[in-house]
């Protein structure tokens, strides 16, 4: 926004992130917006201008700008108005052209300490969220759940008693615990002292019990689900995104037929993915034989955890992972606790879900804190696979990760990066530069790659037996011409 003029109002319109007020005769109410773009993803605020009927953008004449500045921040500074101030020196800006005043506010996304950003003293009353163009007041269990997501121990009290444990589960964690840790000290303790060691149980006084991340970990469907209502865990694989094609492959946490926690979902869902996905992994370029697969399943299994240690069941919907032959979608409730820059860049971890992500790690489950979207990514690239998406979603607040598993059948898409060309095919790729639409003889090859005619008349022949190149047609001297499929 630094450059940004009045001339460019024509090519903004409201969105999740943009707000116009007139403000022609003094400071409009703009504290509900102020609340919306905090509590979700940030935004600007323009005064001076008009919203037209087909929702283009017209400045507007301001009479007393100065005076609204003083007013926005005397109230921005007054804690009976809003609950806290976010903003630095350069994010109100003042632009004046001609007769008009255009005066923007950047309002930036608020971090979780600080939410929920509220207004008039009361967060169940004057908390806000963004969702397209409009805000809307945030009914009560989302408010708790803001003010839940900006503690730093909410999972420090035990919420259930130890019956409510899946025993299954638990010796199957242990089990995988020493399959991964071998001679671990924890591995000598009794089943009490282990899960408070672990993170998944508390003492208070003299019981012991299950922390909600515990009960969410190794518990029992019917446990979680009577205090968490709308808990629910869903793959499913379908061979078309048509809704009206059912889907061949289900596991979901209320059948009955499985313990319904986390633990078992992860292990579930990554079984089915791999029994799913024999046809669709990566496959050696004109042969049958399947490349490694390692590093694209490591990626997959990444977004999985991320779910599960990110997921937030005061929201609805559930965790849910829609599997197709081209793709993967995993979609968590909940909105990401850190921008999304941030996450997608690498080197920055907040998981919601601290105790799962701690349970997961003695299994070696999930990458270095912060690394995981840039595994994805290499991953990705590595199978010369489209980007990932990455998208959060309000009302219910959900974040979406999307893994392609399908090439694109594209000129540019099939082309080999420089950088990961052997040495013969950046030679080829030079000569494709150099004689594309003409001949080239043994001198031409010792001209540009500064070879001796022996060296040269060695590559040239190790060229045309692999058909690489050809002799020119109706040449009377040893001329060559590349072959019309490494012109391509």
């Amino acid at each position: 926004m630094d450059r940004f003029g009045i001339k460019d109002l024509d090519k903004l319109r409201e969105n999740n992130q943009i707000e116009a007020k007139q403000a022609v005769k003094g400071l409009p109410n703009l504290w509900d917006t102020y609340s919306a773009f905090a509590n979700t993803f940030g935004g600007v605020i323009f005064l001076g201008v008009k919203e037209e009927a087909d929702g283009s953008f017209t400045p507007v004449k301001i009479e007393d700008p100065d005076k609204i500045l003083k007013d926005f921040f005397n109230l921005l500074n007054d804690p009976k108005k809003v609950s806290v101030n976010l903003l630095k020196e350069d994010d109100v800006k003042v632009i004046k052209e001609g007769d008009y005043t255009l005066i923007t506010i950047h309002v930036p996304q608020a971090e979780r300490h600080f939410k929920p950003v509220y207004i008039n003293g009361n967060p169940f009353r004057g908390t806000y969220k963004r969702n397209r163009d409009g805000d809307y007041l945030c009914p009560e269990p989302e408010v708790k759940a803001l003010i839940a997501d900006s503690l730093d121990d909410n999972d420090a009290k035990l919420i259930a008693p130890l019956s409510a444990l899946q025993e299954e589960s638990y010796v199957s964690y242990r089990q995988q615990f020493q399959n991964s840790r071998p001679g671990h000290p924890f591995l000598s303790l009794e089943k009490e002292d282990f899960l408070l060691r672990i993170g998944a149980a508390k003492r208070e006084k003299d019981s012991i019990g299950l922390t909600k991340e515990g009960l969410l970990f190794f518990g029992r469907e019917e446990e979680i689900e009577s205090r968490f209502p709308y808990y629910f865990l869903d793959y499913t694989y379908s061979l078309s995104h048509d809704l009206v094609t059912k889907y061949s492959d289900r596991v979901y946490s209320t059948s009955g037929y499985w313990s319904g926690n986390l633990f078992d979902f992860l292990s579930l869902s990554l079984q089915h993915i791999r029994m799913n996905s024999k046809d669709t992994f990566a496959w050696k370029e004109g042969s049958a034989e399947r490349e490694d697969d390692a590093l694209l399943f490591r990626a997959i299994r990444e977004g999985v955890v991320n779910a599960i240690c990110n997921a937030d069941f005061a929201y609805s919907q559930g965790l849910i992972i829609r599997h197709y032959p081209d793709e993967i979608v995993i979609e968590n409730p909940g909105l990401l606790r850190l921008p999304k820059e941030e996450v997608l860049e690498g080197g920055h971890s907040d998981p919601r879900n601290a105790v799962v992500q701690k349970l997961l790690s003695f299994l070696n489950y999930g990458e270095r804190a912060g690394s995981g979207f840039p595994l994805m990514e290499e991953a990705l690239k590595k199978y010369r696979l489209p980007n990932l998406t990455l998208e959060e979603k309000v009302s219910p607040d959900r974040t979406i990760l999307t893994l392609p598993l399908i090439k694109k059948e594209t000129e540019e898409n099939n082309k080999i990066p420089e950088e990961e060309m052997g040495e013969e095919e950046k030679m080829l790729l030079k000569m494709k530069e150099a004689f594309n639409t003409s001949s080239f003889t043994r001198k031409d090859i010792c001209k540009l790659f500064g070879f001796r005619e022996s060296k040269a008349t060695l590559f040239l022949r190790t060229l045309k037996e692999e058909g690489k190149i050809r002799l020119a047609p109706l040449s009377k001297k040893r001329n060559y011409v590349l072959t019309e499929e490494d012109k391509k």
